[in-house]
Order: structure tokens, then C-alpha cells, then sequence
């Protein structure tokens, strides 16, 4: 074999391990003992308050490549939030006042979002102070579906938002101090690592056992496979180069 042969071979070697490491990362599962599961906000009475909208931002609704957007909540209504989302906040907005930025908004439904950044920052959006504290991971042990943070809404107006926590409508094992019906563990499931288990949330994005990492995956391929030629083509222009050399 001719030294650029064994260079190409040598360097592909090394370049397809990469790419072999990098999905096994990317489609890492829970820690043992526990399943992914879905992540929800709900608010309920806003009903009472008909000038006043409540917003979520940041959010995003991807668990693929991370996206800036928000959403309006509706009385009662739980809205999924993806697993690549910023940490959401609730915003209190005049109806009027979010229906005139709507009228004329286009999403970009990328990592940035200028023209929803310039709206939060007229000061037409009051924070409300809720604290969201996702959850996609639950124990075997723990019965609930899906992990759903509730809130009521005490008072809302262009001066003030008050929200109350509500507890959770399914209080996992722990809440309570009594023994839950366990959720058992897919028959599929690895022993070790759990990796795969579990329901996925909603999202844009589509694909394996990895949705949040699938775009970096495929970029990562596309770079290597990339490396691998430009090493070969090197090699061989090296090779070249010394043989036409006079001597």
C-alpha cells in the first residue's frame, strides 16, 4: 500500500469512529430508574380578565434546534413546552395592545427572533413573576403522564399580575407519603441508562430516539465525511508533488 493510500485509510478510520461516537451521545436516555416524559404549563381564570392576554416568552415548542417564539395561553389550556426551550416566563400584555404587534408579526422560528425581542422590550409586557420550573424526567415510580405546571390567575391588568401555583392535578409518590401504581418500565428498555424510555413532547421536528440532537448529528456527518475527502485529496496532491520533483 502507497503512503497516501494508508494516510486516506488511517484518516478515514479515525474520522468514521467520530462519527460513530457522536449519535451514541447525542441518543443518551434518562439516568436508571427514570423515563422522559412531556412538559406542560396551564393557567386557569383567565376568563375573568377578557382585556388582558397572557404570553409565554422566552419559549419554544422544539426539541430539535433551539427556536425563540412565545404563545398565548388560553383559560385552562395546557401548552407543551419543548425540551430545547429557554426557560419560559409569563408575561401579562393588553389584548389591544398584543393584537396590534400580531397583525403585522412573522415568526422566524429560528435562534432569534428581532422583531418579538423589540416587542418585550416596549415595556407593553408586564413579568408576572411565575417561576417555571420544567420537568422532562419522572421515576418508573411516579404514575402522572406527563409533568403539568398549574397556575390561577388572581389579578391581571395593564398595572399588575398576580398568579397563584395550583398543585399538581396527579402528585407524584412523594407529595403524598402513598404508594402510586408504578409505571412499569418498557420491555424494551436498557437495563442500564433507561435510554430510549419514555414519551417524547410535541415538537416541529421529527426523527429517532434524539430529536433535540438530530440537526447537530447530521451536521456533525456532513463535517466529517467532508474531512475525510479533503485529508485524501492532500494526501494524494503531496504524493504528486514529490514524484514530478526534479532530483
Amino acid at each position: 500500500m502507497t503512503r497516501p493510500a494508508a494516510t486516506c485509510v488511517v484518516a478515514t478510520a479515525v474520522l468514521v469512529g467520530l462519527a460513530l461516537i457522536a449519535p451514541a451521545r447525542a441518543d443518551l436516555g434518562p439516568p436508571p430508574g427514570k423515563r422522559r416524559v412531556s412538559f406542560e404549563v396551564r393557567v386557569e381564570g383567565l376568563t375573568a380578565f377578557p382585556e388582558m392576554v397572557l404570553v409565554v416568552y422566552p419559549y419554544s415548542l422544539s426539541d430539535g434546534a433551539p427556536t425563540t417564539e412565545h404563545a398565548v395561553l388560553r383559560d385552562g389550556e395546557p401548552l407543551p413546552v419543548g425540551r430545547r426551550s429557554a426557560t419560559p416566563k409569563l408575561w401579562a400584555v393588553k389584548k389591544a395592545d398584543y393584537e396590534a404587534f400580531a397583525a403585522s408579526y412573522k415568526p422566524t422560528f429560528s435562534s432569534s427572533d428581532p422583531a418579538l425581542e423589540a416587542f418585550f422590550a416596549t415595556g407593553k409586557a408586564r413579568d408576572c413573576g411565575a417561576t417555571i420550573q420544567p420537568v422532562f424526567e419522572l421515576p418508573f415510580a411516579d404514575p402522572r403522564g406527563s409533568a403539568v405546571q398549574s397556575f390561577h390567575a388572581d389579578a391581571i391588568d395593564p398595572a399588575r399580575c398576580q398568579l397563584t401555583q395550583a398543585p399538581p392535578p396527579h402528585p407524584a409518590p412523594t407529595d403524598t407519603g402513598e404508594r402510586a401504581t408504578p409505571v412499569a418500565a418498557p420491555p424494551d428498555a436498557p437495563h442500564e441508562g433507561n435510554a430510549g424510555a419514555g414519551t417524547d413532547g410535541p415538537s416541529r421536528t421529527t426523527g429517532g430516539g434524539c430529536a433535540g440532537c438530530s440537526t447537530e448529528t447530521q451536521e456533525g456527518e456532513r463535517w466529517i465525511g467532508a474531512a475525510a475527502v479533503a485529508i485524501c485529496l492532500l494526501g494524494v496532491a503531496a504524493a504528486r508533488r514529490r514524484r514530478t520533483a526534479p532530483r
